[in-house]
């Protein structure tokens, strides 16, 4: 029968990874566009931040959209023009798909079809009917509400390729992966997170984890790495309950 010898040592280690967080500007609530983890372009818009009340804004918004729709209900303006007609098919098409999907960000999609005809179907009222000022006031005081969001809102831009994440635990820029020299024991022991700390998403910050490549740093003994060199093989257990193969990338002697 054959048995497995092994040498271990047990250590508390620092994850460092490939990661650049992206600007947002402290207080600011972002928009996500872009799911956790999800894998993004460089360039690509992945969120958005509003710099004023964006939810009262669109609250607004949504309120002149019902005064929209009851002043069409209200009315029935031009209901059988032949633009009238083919936007009434739209809608119907539309709220076909909608009963044959359970995807939220389809239903989104599907609602905002919905609106943008209505809206469309409002301007063509507003513009053919005496009966239409109404409309044309409330398709102006939307147009206004909707360029105030637009002037008070800012893409969050990614600035390389990878996977968004949305947990920031304030360590990426100082724990740098392109290079180890800058490592010091003093370092690596102010970094202040508990083992088994489960960090949450965050709403206000973002970042760009840009490759799968992810290292850890801890403080070894020095006789406990005689037969440690760089390139060596070593499996490692997280937590006892993750197993990896993993190669010893950098060794630093601490006491120099």
């Amino acid at each position: 029968m054959f048995g497995k010898l092994s040498d271990e040592e047990q250590v508390d280690g620092i994850i460092i990874r490939s990661e650049e967080v992206l600007n947002v500007e402290k207080g600011q609530k972002i928009q996500k566009i872009k799911e956790n983890n999800e894998k993004v372009s460089k360039n690509e818009i992945v969120a958005k931040v509003s710099t004023q009340n964006e939810q009262d804004i669109m609250k607004r918004i949504e309120e002149v959209n019902k005064k929209i729709e009851e002043a069409l209900s209200e009315n029935q303006i031009n209901v059988n023009s032949a633009q009238n007609i083919t936007i009434n098919e739209k809608i119907e098409r539309v709220l076909a798909h909608v009963s044959d999907t359970n995807f939220q960000s389809k239903i989104e999609e599907y609602d905002k079809e919905i609106k943008n005809s209505l809206y469309e179907k409002a301007k063509i009222s507003g513009e053919l009917t005496k009966e239409g000022s109404k409309l044309k006031n409330l398709i102006k005081e939307k147009e206004n509400l909707e360029a105030t969001l637009n002037s008070n809102t800012k893409n969050v831009i990614s600035t390389s390729a990878g996977n968004i994440s949305y947990i920031v635990d304030g360590y990426e820029q100082k724990l740098k992966a392109d290079n180890f020299e800058y490592l010091t024991e003093d370092i690596l022991k102010s970094v202040d997170i508990k083992r088994g700390t489960v960090l949450s998403v965050s709403d206000n910050k973002a970042k760009i984890i840009k490759d799968f490549n992810t290292y850890i740093a801890c403080i070894v003994k020095k006789d406990r790495l005689k037969d440690v060199k760089r390139g060596k093989t070593l499996e490692l257990n997280i937590n006892n309950e993750y197993e990896a193969l993993s190669m010893v990338e950098y060794i630093k002697d601490i006491d120099n």
